[in-house]
C-alpha cells in the first residue's frame, strides 16, 4: 500500500466520512490561504519529512481492533495528528486544530486561540489563602514550577532525514522519524479508547526512543501528576546526555525549589544560559518539542534566571506553549495573571482548561478562587475551599495539604481557627521539604511556643527554609534573633536577616529595616532618609506596618517635614489593615478634627477597633470618654468601669489608677478615700508613676484625715523623677506647699520638674509656672541679655498656654494675672471679663462668684441684674449654694457665701483667690490643679 492509497482512502468508509473530511479540509485550506489541495498534502508529507510508509502497513487490522467509529476516522484522526505536529506555521496548525476538535471533539484535543499579552501584577486581596509563596524574587513564584507535556509531544522530529535506507536498514536504525510515526499509532490507540496502562506505555516509549527523550517523557508524565522529585530525576538523566530542554528543566526546578531545595548558585544560572541559547533554535522549529521548549523559556524570561528579567516575552513564550498544546504552560499563566483583579476570571479559565487536561496543580489551586470568591464564576464559599483541599490531601498532596494547615492557622467566621490542626496538616506537607511548609509549620511553632522543643524545632525549620532563600523563612528568622526568642538576641544577626529578606522581596522585612533605621536599633546610627525610603517601598504591599511608621514619621515630623494630612492619610490606610496604634491615632485625629471635621462617633469607632486588640491607650481613651464626657459624648459612669475593668483583666495597672480617680471623685456614690488609696497602691505594684502622684495627691487634699505632706514627697519625687508629667507637676507643688524655711524642693529643681510637665502639655503645670514666675519665686536669670523677657511675661506665656487649652483654672488664673499685673481693667468686654466668662461657662466656681460680685455692683441696671441672677442661678447648679441663699443673695446688702465681706467687688473675689499659696480653704484652688 502506498501513502497516496492510503490517504485516498482505501480503508472502510461505510459512513461517507472520508468524502466529508475532504471537504472540510479543502474549506479550511482556502479559510487560512493555504494554497496546496489536499490530494497533494501526502506526497509534500512524504518529500519533506521522509514517512516510512511501512510503518502504516498494519494500520487497516490495527484499526479494525477498535470498537470506536470506523477504520477510516481512525486513519484521518492519526494523519491529524500528524499533519499537526509538522505543521511548520500557525496557519497549518490552526487548520488541524479546527477538525480534530469538528470531527474527534473527544480525542481531548482543544483548539486554543492566541492569548494577548495582559499586564500582571496587581493587588493582594487582605485574606489571600495560600498558593503564592510570598515575596519571592521575580513575584512569579508558582508552588509548581514545570508543565505537562503529551505523548506526542515527548518526542523529536527533525527537519531533513534519508529517505534512501531500506527497510532492514531502517529497522536496525530507529530514526526518529519512526518514532513520532509510532507515538501517533500509540496517540490515536489511547484517543480511541485503548487501554494501554501508564507502565506499559513507558516500556513501549523506553524500547524506540533514545534514553534522553525517554527520561525527558517520563519526567513530563511525573510532572503532570505533582511527583516533582521523581520530575527533577528524569529531567536531570536527560540534562546529562545534553538535552537542552531537560537542562532548562532542571534549571528552573533549582531556581524556584520545586521537588529540591532552592539553588541560585552561579552554575544554575549559567547551565540556565547556555540551555536558552539552544531552545531559542528549537522554539522556532518544528512542533513537538517546541512547546516545551517555549515553556521552559518562559520560566527563565519570567524569573530572570540566567538571562534578563522580561515579563512580556515570559507571558508571550507561555501562550506560544499554550497555543501547541502545553497543558502546564496554561496553569502557569493562570498563576501569573491571578494577582491582576481584571484577569482574575481569565485565571480561573485557564486553572480549569489545565485541571480538564490533567495537571494536578491545577486541582490543587483552584479552591483557591472559591475562597477568595475573586471571579463570579467560583462565587465565595470557603467551606467548598477546604472540603476540596481536604480532599487532596488525603490522597496525599503535599501542596493541598499546606493549604489545608493555612485554612486552619488563619480561622475562618465559622471557628475553624485551630493552630493545632494546623500544625498537623504542615507536618504532613513536609514531603517534598517544601519550603512553604517548613516556614509555615516553624512559623506557627514559634507563635504557640508551647515548650522549648516546639520553639527548637521552629528555629530549625525556619533556618531550613532561609538556606534555600525562602524570604518569609529569613523575615521569621530575624523576628526571632531581634526578640531573643529561640535564639540569643542579637540585632545584627536580626538586621542581617531582615536584609537577607528585603533582597528577596519580603515587604514586611523591609518594614523592620525601616524600624530599625528610625529607631537607630541593630544599626550604626538613625539615618531616617533610608527608613522613609523603606517604609515608602512597603506602603502598598505589607501589612500596613510601614504606613503605621510613616504616619508617626508625618504626624511628628520626624525625618520629614510635618504634615498631619499625610499622616491622616498613612494612618488611615494602616487602621484599615488592623494597625491599633494607626486605629488609636485616627481616633485622636477624629476626635479634635485634624485633617477633616471633628466626629466623636468615628472617633470612638477607631477606639473601639484598638481595644479589641487590647491597645490599651484606646481602652484608657473610651474610659475617660465615657467618664468626662469629652466632646459632648453622654458621661456615663458604667461604661467607664467597664472599660478600666477591662485594662485591669488584660494586666494593665494603668486601669486602678483611673478606677482609683472615680473612687476619690465620689462618682460612684459617695467619697470612698480608702479605696483610692487601694488601687493606687495596685497601680504603684503595677510600676505606674501617676499612681504614686495620685497617691502623694490623696495626701494632700483628701482632708485633714489624710493629710501628710511627709507621705506625699516622696512620691512625688520618685514619679516625677521617672519624667512622669503628673509627678513633675506634683513635684513643683511640693515647694509651693512647704515652708520657705523647711523647703526640700528647691526653686530651681521646682521650675525645671514643672517646665518639663508643662511642655508634655501638662495644664496645671503651666499654671504653677505662671504663678511661679509672677511672684518671683522661681530665679529666670537673664543677665547679660540685650532684650529678654521679664518675669512677667514668662508668668503670661505659661498663663496664656493654659487658657488656650481651654483649662477653666487656666483661665481664672489668667483673668487673675491680667487685672493685676497688667492693669486690665474688669468691665465688659474685657478681656478679663472674657476669660471670667469662659471659665464660669465650664464650671469654674471662683470666676462665677466674681461675676456675680462684678454684676452685683452695676445691680440697678435690669441688664446686669439678669445677668446676677443668671450667674447666682449657676451657683445652685453647682451646689455650692442653696435656693434660699440664692434667694438671700439678689435681696439688696445681701451677703454671697463665696464673697467673704459684703457688697465686695469683683476684685476683691479674684484677688482673695490668689493670696498666700497654701492648703487652706483660702489659697488658690489647688482641687482644680491636678494631675
Amino acid at each position: 500500500m502506498t501513502l497516496r492509497e492510503f490517504l485516498d482512502g482505501q480503508a472502510n468508509d461505510s459512513k461517507g466520512f472520508r468524502a466529508r473530511f475532504h471537504e472540510k479540509f479543502s474549506a479550511a485550506l482556502k479559510a487560512h490561504g493555504v494554497k496546496n489541495q489536499w490530494s497533494s498534502i501526502a506526497s509534500e508529507l512524504k518529500k519533506n519529512h521522509g514517512l516510512p510508509l511501512d510503518l502504516y502497513n498494519g494500520f487497516e487490522g490495527f484499526g479494525k481492533n477498535f470498537s470506536q467509529g470506523t477504520s477510516a476516522e481512525i486513519y484521518y484522526r492519526a494523519l491529524l495528528f500528524y499533519y499537526a505536529a509538522v505543521a511548520r506555521d500557525d496557519a497549518r496548525n490552526r487548520i488541524a486544530a479546527e477538525l480534530i476538535e469538528e470531527f474527534f471533539p473527544s480525542s481531548g484535543w482543544q483548539v486554543r486561540q492566541q492569548i494577548a499579552p495582559k499586564p500582571s501584577g496587581g493587588i493582594e486581596g487582605s485574606e489571600e489563602p495560600p498558593g503564592d509563596a510570598p515575596s519571592e524574587v521575580s513575584g512569579y513564584t508558582p508552588s509548581h514550577d514545570l508543565p505537562e507535556q503529551s505523548a506526542q509531544e515527548s518526542v523529536e522530529h527533525p527537519t531533513a532525514a534519508p529517505v534512501a535506507l531500506s527497510r532492514s536498514q531502517r529497522l536496525k536504525r530507529v530514526s526518529r522519524r519512526s518514532v513520532l510515526a509510532l507515538g501517533i499509532v500509540v496517540a490515536t490507540a489511547i484517543l480511541a479508547g485503548a487501554a494501554l496502562h501508564e507502565g506499559g506505555l513507558s516500556v513501549l516509549f523506553d524500547s524506540a526512543i533514545p534514553e534522553a527523550e525517554a527520561a525527558v517523557h517520563r519526567a513530563v508524565e511525573h510532572r503532570k501528576n505533582g511527583r516533582y522529585d521523581e520530575a527533577l530525576r528524569e529531567f536531570g538523566k536527560a540534562a546529562e546526555l545534553g538535552e537542552a530542554v531537560a537542562q532548562a528543566a532542571v534549571a528552573n526546578m533549582r531556581f524556584q525549589g520545586t521537588g529540591i531545595a532552592v539553588d541560585r548558585s552561579p552554575s544554575v544560572i549559567s547551565a540556565a544560559l547556555e540551555a536558552d541559547r539552544e531552545l531559542k533554535r528549537r522554539t522556532s522549529s518544528w512542533f513537538s518539542r517546541a512547546a516545551e521548549a517555549m515553556y521552559q523559556r518562559a520560566l527563565l524570561y519570567l524569573d530572570g534566571v540566567g538571562v534578563p528579567h522580561d515579563e512580556k516575552l515570559g507571558v508571550k513564550l507561555l501562550q506560544d506553549a499554550i497555543a501547541r498544546g502545553h497543558s502546564f504552560a496554561l496553569y502557569s499563566l493562570a498563576r501569573h495573571y491571578y494577582d491582576d483583579p481584571a484577569l482574575a476570571c481569565e485565571s480561573l479559565r485557564l486553572i480549569r482548561q489545565a485541571k480538564r487536561e490533567g495537571v494536578h496543580a491545577a486541582a490543587v489551586y483552584e479552591p483557591k478562587f472559591y475562597y477568595t470568591g475573586k471571579c463570579p464564576d467560583a462565587p465565595q464559599d470557603r467551606g467548598l475551599a477546604l472540603s476540596r483541599w481536604r480532599a487532596l490531601a488525603d490522597e496525599g498532596d503535599p501542596e493541598a495539604a499546606y493549604a489545608v494547615g493555612w485554612y486552619y492557622e488563619f480561622g475562618e467566621a465559622g471557628g475553624d481557627k485551630n493552630l493545632a490542626e494546623a500544625i498537623a496538616w504542615y507536618e504532613k506537607a513536609l514531603k517534598y521539604e517544601s519550603r512553604q511548609a517548613q516556614t509555615q509549620l516553624g512559623a506557627a511553632l514559634y507563635d504557640r511556643a508551647a515548650s522549648k522543643s516546639d520553639v527548637d524545632r521552629a528555629i530549625r525549620l525556619l533556618t531550613q527554609a532561609a538556606k534555600q532563600l525562602h524570604a518569609p523563612a529569613e523575615y521569621m528568622l530575624g523576628k526571632a534573633y531581634r526578640d531573643g526568642k529561640g535564639v540569643e538576641k542579637d540585632l545584627k544577626a536580626a538586621f542581617e536577616w531582615f536584609d537577607r529578606a528585603t533582597k528577596h522581596g519580603n515587604a514586611f522585612a523591609r518594614s523592620e529595616l525601616g524600624w530599625m533605621y528610625r529607631t537607630g536599633t541593630g544599626v550604626p546610627s538613625i539615618n531616617l532618609g533610608l527608613a522613609k525610603d523603606y517604609f515608602e517601598k512597603s506602603s502598598g504591599i505589607d501589612d500596613g506596618t510601614a504606613n503605621d511608621n510613616l504616619g508617626y514619621m508625618y504626624e511628628f515630623g520626624i525625618g520629614v517635614e510635618k504634615n498631619l494630612n499625610l499622616a491622616a492619610k498613612y494612618y488611615k490606610s494602616a487602621a484599615e489593615r488592623g494597625k491599633y496604634y494607626s486605629q488609636y491615632r485616627m481616633g485622636i485625629f477624629l476626635e479634635k478634627g485634624i485633617s477633616e471635621p471633628k466626629n466623636m462617633n468615628k472617633a470612638i469607632s477607631y477606639y473601639e477597633m484598638a481595644d479589641r486588640g487590647n491597645f490599651s491607650d484606646a481602652t484608657e481613651r473610651l474610659g475617660r470618654i465615657y467618664r468626662f464626657g469629652w466632646g459632648g459624648v453622654r458621661r456615663d459612669y458604667n461604661k467607664a468601669v467597664y472599660y478600666f475593668q477591662r485594662l485591669i483583666n488584660t494586666q494593665k495597672p494603668i486601669g486602678h489608677v483611673n478606677l482609683g480617680w472615680m473612687y476619690f471623685d465620689g462618682v460612684l456614690g459617695s467619697k470612698n478615700l480608702e479605696k483610692a488609696a487601694e488601687e493606687f497602691q495596685k497601680g504603684i505594684a503595677g510600676g505606674v508613676a501617676w499612681a504614686q502622684s495620685s497617691l502623694a495627691y490623696l495626701y494632700l487634699f483628701g482632708g485633714d484625715d489624710w493629710y501628710d505632706i511627709e507621705k506625699a514627697k516622696p512620691l512625688c519625687l520618685a514619679s516625677g523623677n521617672k519624667s512622669d508629667e503628673c509627678g513633675q507637676f506634683c513635684t513643683g507643688l511640693i515647694y509651693f506647699l512647704e515652708q520657705s524655711s523647711n523647703r526640700t524642693v528647691t526653686a530651681e529643681e521646682a521650675e525645671t520638674k514643672l517646665l518639663s510637665s508643662a511642655e508634655k502639655g501638662n495644664k496645671c503645670s503651666m499654671i504653677l509656672l505662671g504663678v511661679g514666675y509672677a511672684s518671683g519665686e522661681f530665679p529666670f536669670d537673664v543677665t547679660g541679655e540685650i532684650w529678654a523677657p521679664t518675669h512677667e511675661d514668662m508668668a503670661e506665656l505659661w498663663l496664656r498656654k493654659s487658657a488656650e487649652t481651654k483649662f477653666a483654672q487656666g483661665q481664672h488664673t489668667l483673668a487673675y494675672f491680667l487685672h493685676f499685673y497688667r492693669h486690665v481693667p474688669l468691665r465688659e468686654g474685657s478681656e478679663v471679663y472674657s476669660l471670667l466668662q469662659a471659665s464660669a461657662s465650664m464650671g469654674n466656681a471662683l470666676s462665677t462668684c466674681a461675676l456675680v460680685a462684678y454684676h452685683n455692683l452695676n445691680r440697678d441696671n435690669p441688664e446686669h441684674f439678669f445677668d446676677l441672677t443668671r450667674y447666682v442661678g449657676k451657683l445652685v447648679e453647682m451646689n455650692l449654694i442653696s435656693k434660699s441663699e440664692a434667694g438671700n443673695a439678689l435681696i439688696r446688702d445681701g451677703s454671697f457665701p463665696y464673697v467673704r465681706t459684703p457688697n465686695s467687688s469683683a476684685s476683691d473675689v479674684l484677688g482673695f483667690s490668689h493670696g498666700f499659696l497654701s492648703r487652706n480653704d483660702e489659697g488658690l484652688d489647688l482641687q482644680s490643679l491636678r494631675p
